[in-house]
């Protein structure tokens, strides 16, 4: 299996003088390695490591090249700025390639070098995986034919290589971004190839954190995640090693500064799902028909008898006696489901059998409504507590609904994807208890979503393959992609309100945000008119609420930074940060997220500084 290694060597530079607003921002920009597999254990995890681009700074990415697929010439680096890169289309429409020229938006500098021979730490051993055994190399020597594109000469039969770029950015680069790093070969991505791993680079205003967990487990694998409260709750997922596997389940009491791994018993291999009642009762369901319940919220967990071996996928209960579970059992001819409902607590749980059907998620809003989807857009609903369901059109005929969510009794949605001969992520809508549903998000090219929630009728949030994360603000009638920084599968995320929230995921990924996954955005427009002056206009409207337009113009080629300021002169959002041609700009700022007040906006460009007022008001 070849893979990119990834590590990226960071430190924060400490400016003898010059420590100016402008460095400080700079210094916050982020590192991230989107890793987490048996690599990342052996190498320096440089999550969220602070650096201070104002020159070059070094980026190394590892790959293996093996006798039976020695292709390595033209070796590159090339950046993006989406997770999602479909290896079936031509990489060439996606990514950038970095040469030493200032073409995008960063270059590299022309002493391009290859550490080579020698392992990274005092000539330690690489670890290799392969197949379910990890083996150890010593790094072969290898050179650059420099005369050549940089073509990569193989001295071994197997070798494992390590790039090591000065790069910088330019001008160009964007606040409130992600960049992803990749190795190319004769134009295809080595991740593509290798289903390895970014180097990801974060540009503030950063809006999602990773936070970290401590596990007997080597790898870890998280599919959903419930808070009961602002500092209280619990993720769960599966985890193995060298040694053992099995399920896995962390709780947190202090907003997931620290996780704490719970005692799982050794039948519970893999969780699929957890939902809570209250604070104290919660189940959690899995491979092999477990269920398992809590009446101490989460401090330990009970197994439950199911009746059946099944793999059950989602779990809902409307209050502490009364819940819902599905789950799916895989023959050699059919895919048959299961619902399980118990009016006691999971003391007994009745049986319904479904034959050639597979669902994947449930959502009550009350002890009698209820929705079960599933795949090739299954969609059935009960209102009589699930003595009997009635199917639902979805309109979705070539894909599957991994996850449906319900704000009350009529208003729900539900998403998953569709294929032809592109993945296209889809959210579908309800306002009427599912007699009709509409397609909120639909044909674009996009990952598969795996989970959705909304925390009132305007605001929720879609997640999926590829780190995506979306937004809505406007109950679905327009989403937003935010800013994630990984490329991983996300297969849950939880708000507690309007602000606060977690995603998980793949190799153990947590996210957490404060601010609901994004402050502000801008949307720029450019005009054709030719200003003799540098200005900055009133926005319009004034007062406003939540979005509000800024014209300005650039009457000479300059260096422009727009900025927005509270009443006590604190940054709160950059709006432009980069070089600009002459023109006349007018860009649309969105303030969803700030408390009314008085906001100061301040542009700069060459020696012209100008600020005005304006006012939010909610």
């Amino acid at each position: 299996m070849k893979t990119i290694y990834v590590i990226i060597a960071c430190l924060m530079i400490l400016l003898s003088t010059d420590f100016s607003l402008a460095n400080i921002q700079q210094g916050n920009w982020r590192w991230r390695n989107d890793d987490g597999d048996v690599y990342t254990a052996t190498w320096k995890d440089s999550v969220n490591t602070p650096v201070i681009l104002t020159d070059y700074e070094n980026i190394r990415l590892r790959i293996e090249s093996t006798a039976w697929d020695p292709d390595t010439s033209n070796i590159s680096l090339r950046y993006a700025e989406d997770g999602y890169k479909p290896y079936w289309i031509n990489d060439e429409d996606f990514w950038t390639r970095i040469s030493s020229i200032d073409t995008g938006k960063f270059y590299i500098s022309p002493s391009l070098y290859l550490l080579d021979t020698a392992s990274y730490f005092d000539n330690r051993l690489l670890p290799l995986f392969s197949g379910w055994d990890t083996i150890f190399r010593y790094r072969k020597t290898i050179t650059l034919d420099y005369e050549d594109n940089y073509n990569l000469l193989i001295r071994d039969s197997t070798s494992l290589f390590e790039f090591e770029y000065s790069l910088k950015p330019t001008l160009k680069i964007q606040p409130g971004s992600a960049y992803f790093f990749s190795l190319f070969d004769d134009s295809t991505s080595m991740w593509n190839r290798s289903n390895s791993d970014y180097a990801v680079l974060m540009t503030p205003p950063i809006n999602w954190f990773t936070q970290s967990f401590q596990s007997e487990y080597t790898y870890c694998y998280l599919n959903d995640v419930y808070f009961t409260a602002e500092n209280t709750g619990m993720a769960v997922g599966y985890g193995w090693n060298d040694v053992n596997n099995g399920g896995l389940i962390l709780k947190t009491i202090d907003g997931g500064k620290t996780w704490i791994q719970q005692f799982c018993p050794t039948e519970a291999y893999n969780l699929m799902a957890v939902c809570f009642a209250n604070k104290d009762i919660g189940t959690a369901v899995g491979d092999n028909g477990i269920i398992l319940r809590t009446t101490n919220g989460g401090e330990s967990w009970i197994k439950q008898s199911s009746g059946t071996t099944c793999v059950l996928r989602g779990v809902c209960f409307t209050n502490a006696d009364t819940g819902t579970v599905i789950g799916n059992e895989y023959t050699s001819t059919t895919n048959n489901s299961y619902i399980l409902r118990t009016t006691n607590g999971g003391t007994t749980w009745t049986k319904q059998f479904y034959n050639n059907k597979t669902f994947l998620a449930v959502s009550f809003s009350d002890e009698n409504k209820g929705t079960i989807v599933g795949a090739q857009g299954i969609i059935i609903r009960t209102t009589n507590g699930g003595e009997s369901w009635s199917p639902q059109v979805s309109g979705i005929t070539n894909g599957d609904l991994s996850c449906v969510s319900f704000i009350d009794e009529n208003n729900g949605f539900a998403v998953g994807a569709e294929w032809d001969s592109l993945s296209r992520s889809v959210i579908i809508k309800t306002t009427n208890g599912g007699a009709n549903w509409f397609k909120s998000l639909y044909g674009q090219p996009g990952p598969y979503l795996t989970s959705v929630q909304f925390v009132d009728q305007n605001t929720g949030w879609a997640v999926g393959e590829y780190g995506r994360i979306l937004k809505s603000t406007d109950s679905g009638l327009n989403w937003k992609k935010l800013v994630s920084g990984i490329s991983r599968t996300l297969n849950a995320v939880h708000f507690i309100d309007s602000e606060t929230g977690w995603v998980v995921g793949q190799n153990g990924k947590i996210l957490k945000t404060t601010n609901g996954g994004i402050t502000t955005f801008v949307d720029e427009k450019e005009s054709n008119f030719i200003p003799d002056k540098f200005y900055l206009s009133q926005n319009y409207p004034n007062p406003f609420n939540p979005t509000t337009s800024i014209q300005y113009a650039v009457s000479s080629r300059q260096f422009v930074s727009l900025k927005v300021y509270d009443i006590l002169g604190n940054e709160i959002e950059t709006l432009v940060n980069e070089e600009k041609q002459v023109g006349t700009y007018e860009l649309t700022w969105n303030a969803a997220s700030l408390s009314s007040g008085v906001y100061f906006y301040q542009l700069k460009a060459g020696n012209f500084i100008e600020t005005k007022k304006m006012i939010l008001l909610k």
